[in-house]
């Protein structure tokens, strides 16, 4: 279902109608994003929101979608599998393709913070013994807010009062970033801000612990230290070493992209990772991302877009109208035949 807070402009409130029988319909189009969602490379493209109307779920191998009526030419869409009644966002970048090597970690809980005694947050960890160096890079957030702060830390225990001392990066809005630590277990976390601006998708977080020396630094696409800070923590050699994320809510999800996990100068596999949530209403999981972006974008001033089966069957085509920042045009409510104008677009996070 589309979000309950959608407002609908008062000034583009036309309603048009689509007659369609097919089971893969296009939900909800956007032409000119600027805030709605960023892709994994942090950058404003063109979105298309599948929808799968039937009661079964259907893969859209082979299926192809265009903003020409071309077949032959369409973008061809990968193996991937639509649940029922459930959406699939597509961003047409003009980057033509479907695999990266970045990550997603959705999460909800209400966060890691210096003003309660237990963190809400998914975890996803190994179990560590010894000083260790690790890094890792941040690429962007979807559906955040000032909280939903993405980290690394090295626990005592696991659970949601346990000792730590971590680094965390705060979403795009503000650009910053926080050391925080729980000297003792049970208690309000200590915190210490940096300076240095944190910028997307450039800066990674790099922790490192010398004994009972923690040092936690912003560093570059290379690893250069751009600005470092220390603390003194008595913690055990062994413990819980791991990527916090949440989105400062247990009743709602938010995504962070990230990539390059990188533990004692060597790449870490990401599949390796246990995860557990603290204190969420809704389970977490930590995927390959692997977003889709077809081979055109979508034109502000607008156009029809086509979508057909593996079979070269028509399933469905949408006029798109002109389009200003940030509305998208689809169908209300998800799957149904009335095309109408949304104002804050509605795109799904996974």
């Amino acid at each position: 279902m589309k979000l309950v807070s959608i407002f609908y402009l008062a000034l583009m409130s036309i309603i048009t109608y689509s007659s369609f029988s097919n089971s893969i319909i296009i939900n909800e189009v956007s032409s000119k994003n600027e805030t709605s969602i960023l892709d994994e490379d942090n950058e404003k493209s063109d979105w298309i929101e599948l929808f799968n109307n039937a009661d079964y779920p259907i893969n859209l191998k082979d299926y192809r979608i265009y903003d020409k009526d071309s077949f032959d030419n369409a973008w061809i869409l990968p193996d991937t599998v639509i649940n029922p009644k459930d959406n699939l966002l597509i961003f047409a970048s003009s980057k033509s393709r479907n695999t990266s090597n970045k990550w997603g970690i959705d999460a909800s809980g209400f966060g890691i913070t210096t003003f309660t005694a237990f963190d809400g947050m998914h975890y996803e960890y190994i179990n560590y013994e010894g000083d260790f160096e690790i890094s890792l890079a941040v690429h962007t957030f979807f559906l955040s807010n000032h909280f939903s702060y993405i980290g690394i830390n090295f626990r005592e225990n696991l659970n949601a009062e346990s000792r730590y001392a971590g680094m965390f990066f705060v979403p795009n809005e503000l650009n910053t970033a926080r050391l925080m630590y729980r000297n003792i277990e049970n208690s309000n976390p200590e915190s210490m801000d940096f300076t240095q601006e944190v910028i997307y998708p450039i800066s990674k977080i790099k922790l490192k612990r010398i004994g009972n020396k923690f040092v936690f630094c912003i560093s570059d696409s290379d690893g250069f230290d751009i600005e470092c800070k220390e603390i003194e923590m008595d913690m055990p050699k062994s413990g819980y070493l791991g990527i916090s994320y949440s989105s400062q809510n247990q009743n709602t999800l938010s995504k962070v992209i990230i990539s390059d996990l990188v533990l004692n100068n060597k790449p870490y596999d990401f599949s390796n990772l246990q995860g557990i949530d603290f204190n969420c209403d809704i389970p977490g999981k930590l995927y390959l991302n692997n977003e889709i972006h077809t081979n055109f974008d979508i034109k502000t001033s607008g156009e029809t877009i086509y979508l057909w089966n593996n079979k070269g069957i028509l399933e469905d085509k949408v006029k798109i109208p002109a389009l200003k920042a940030d509305v998208s045009y689809g169908r209300y409510p998800d799957g149904s035949n009335n095309l109408m104008y949304f104002y804050p677009p509605t795109p799904r996070l996974t």
